[in-house]
């Protein structure tokens, strides 16, 4: 295992493709949404998310619902069940058909997700009107490249903006979902989607509601063993049969009010 005395670099050779013509064409992102979001689909932003492993068929009808029916979706699930992963997942491949279909070709930017939460739309907001003005940039900004509007805590824009919830960010944004000129994406668990419903009855109404249920034992020992069969790929790693089964009882005993998989 010991290096060689001397090594010598001789070529390095580097491929450059050329630029096709039916090549996408990344244009600059908006300069609103760029301050106070980040594109879901960009491979940084993807790289704090694992797969959605297990989730093929909520994955599926996710997918149809954005690149297809184009509806708003708010997913509905317990913390750390994985509604922030399935929406990763989802939005990559929702980006992918609709480039594939030509739809981000030349004429529009490549992302059309985007991330954001209430704390960053009214950061550094001081004065009257301010944030309602950066929110119409935000849906002027989506509407012009058809984007989606996604947002991790749905409670949070009704509790953000003003002194209630009828001068808060979701209801100024309520009157471009119902009219369809804007497209979102949102995130809730079962007490703040009860939570919505209280302080703003017609809100949730504007969504199709996904839920992601926790897994099963079967299930969760299932994603368990595919994680660990990706981990263990590189050389030198080996992986003990029954680690997953384990893993999964340790963490039903230790952690029992804890939802499969975001802790695990």
């Amino acid at each position: 295992y010991l290096p060689p005395v001397a090594a010598e670099l001789l070529e390095v050779v580097v491929p450059v493709p050329k630029d096709r013509p039916d090549e996408a064409v990344t244009a600059p992102p908006p300069p609103t949404l760029a301050k106070v979001a980040e594109p879901v689909g960009d491979r940084a932003a993807r790289k704090g998310h694992g797969r959605a492993w297990g989730r093929e068929a909520e994955l599926a009808a996710l997918v149809r619902r954005l690149h297809v029916e184009r509806a708003n979706v708010l997913l509905v699930g317990e913390a750390g069940v994985g509604k922030t992963t399935l929406m990763v997942d989802a939005v990559k491949e929702a980006e992918r058909l609709a480039l594939a279909g030509g739809e981000g070709r030349r004429t529009r930017p490549r992302h059309r997700f985007w991330l954001t939460s209430a704390g960053r739309i009214v950061a550094g907001m001081k004065y009257l009107g301010q944030w309602e003005e950066r929110v119409e940039a935000i849906v002027s900004e989506l509407g012009e490249l058809n984007g989606v509007l996604c947002a991790e805590q749905l409670l949070e824009l009704i509790r953000t903006g003003g002194l209630g919830p009828t001068d808060s960010i979701a209801a100024f944004l309520a009157p471009y979902l119902a009219r369809g000129e804007l497209r979102m994406i949102a995130e809730a668990t079962p007490s703040e989607l009860d939570a919505c419903r209280r302080l703003m009855p017609g809100l949730p109404d504007l969504f199709q509601l996904v839920r992601v249920e926790p897994f099963t034992r079967a299930a969760a020992v299932a994603v368990v063993d595919r994680q660990l069969e990706a981990g263990a790929s590189g050389p030198g790693i080996e992986v003990a049969r029954g680690t997953g089964e384990r893993i999964v009882r340790l963490f039903r005993r230790f952690m029992p009010y804890a939802a499969f998989p975001g802790p695990a």
